[in-house]
Parts: C-alpha cells; sequence; structure tokens
C-alpha cells in the first residue's frame, strides 16, 4: 500500500531582511527538503519595494490587516517585536505562529495575551526560538533547526 504524500503546511513570511530572504529563497526552492514539507504563500514587509523580484507578485503581501486571504497555517515573523504586539494574536486567531522577534516577550501583558490566544479552541499554537517556549497545540519542532540553519549560514 503506498501512502499519500503529506500536503504542504501553507506559510506566510513575516519580514524580508536577511533571514526573511533567506528563508523566502529555501521556500521558493523546490529542490530544497523545506520547500517539500512547506509552500510560500506571502511575503510581507514594511517596505515594499525591498522584496525583490525573485518573489512571485502574487506572493506580495501589501497589507498585512490581510494576511488571512492568503490562508496560511504558519507564519514566520522575522521583522520586529513591534508586528508581534501589533499582530501576533490576530496572526493566532487564523493560523499557527512563530515568533522570530522574541524580544516582544519583555512585555510581560503580550506574553499572556499570546499564550491566551494560543491556547484558543481553533487549535493554533506559536513557538518562541528565545527558549523553543513551545506553547499548546503547535506542531512547529522544524522551525528551531530552520532558524539555527539560517542563522549560521548568514555568519559564514
Amino acid at each position: 500500500v503506498m501512502s499519500s504524500p503529506s500536503p504542504r503546511r501553507r506559510v506566510g513570511i513575516v519580514g524580508y531582511g536577511s533571514l526573511g530572504q533567506f528563508l523566502v529563497s529555501r521556500l521558493l526552492d523546490q529542490t530544497t527538503p523545506l520547500a517539500a514539507r512547506f509552500e510560500l504563500v506571502f511575503v510581507w514587509n514594511r517596505t515594499r519595494a525591498n522584496i525583490d523580484s525573485t518573489v512571485p507578485v502574487e506572493l506580495v503581501c501589501e497589507d498585512l490587516t490581510r494576511f488571512a486571504d492568503f490562508a496560511p497555517e504558519l507564519i514566520v515573523e522575522v521583522a520586529h517585536p513591534a508586528i508581534t504586539k501589533k499582530f501576533g494574536p490576530l496572526f493566532l486567531q487564523s493560523c499557527d505562529y512563530f515568533c522570530g522577534s522574541p524580544t516582544a516577550l519583555a512585555d510581560a501583558a503580550l506574553e499572556s495575551a499570546l499564550r491566551t490566544a494560543a491556547s484558543n479552541s481553533a487549535g493554533h499554537g506559536t513557538l518562541f526560538p528565545s527558549h523553543f517556549i513551545h506553547l499548546p497545540h503547535s506542531p512547529l519542532l522544524l522551525f528551531p533547526h530552520l532558524i539555527w540553519q539560517a542563522a549560521t549560514s548568514l555568519l559564514v
């Protein structure tokens, strides 16, 4: 009996600096193991002009408040702690969330709001890379390795 391949998770990337560019390039390169498991569905950057032509125009999210239009299953934030403060709980209403700016958690009220949102009945969760604090219902075990791989490759 042949098993069918598992569906790829739909991922949105928020931030297109060095780390965001690395993640996007790996997700777009269909020869990578990452692309075999995840499908890039959108890229957002505060400065739209900084998103280069390697990102297909249909994947550019012009307005982050419209992220749900792209139907992501996971959002990876590699932009700025202000994004987690403004959008983290909102992201968790629709999908899983990887907070790549863990300094946002210095705000205890925000951390509490994220924990509350992550424990919602819809089953969305989040993962913070600072101490790999895993919140309920979040099957995001690949991303700590991915962030480590991305960060170390940028240092070479």
